[in-house]
């Protein structure tokens, strides 16, 4: 298991996916503003807890909270 200071250690990873372009997931995963009216494909973010020490797909039901900004290169660079 991996610890840090006595606590286990998780990754936050997120990734976006390109969906079909059907009038169902236009109106679920709806476009984004800056786009042209029809330019593009819907757009699903997704945002997986793995665990560091088994690199298993986390499901804990835990509470993270981050801002809009979150995990884009500004922020890591």
């Amino acid at each position: 298991m991996v610890e840090w200071k006595n606590r286990h250690v998780k990754w936050v990873d997120g990734a976006t996916v390109s969906l079909a372009d059907t009038e169902d997931n236009r109106a679920h995963y709806p476009q984004h503003g800056n786009q042209a009216e029809g330019a593009g494909f819907p757009l699903a973010r997704l945002v997986g807890v793995i665990s560091l020490a088994s690199g298993a797909l986390l499901g804990a039901g835990d509470l993270m909270v981050a801002d809009r900004y979150y995990c884009t290169y500004f922020l890591i660079a």
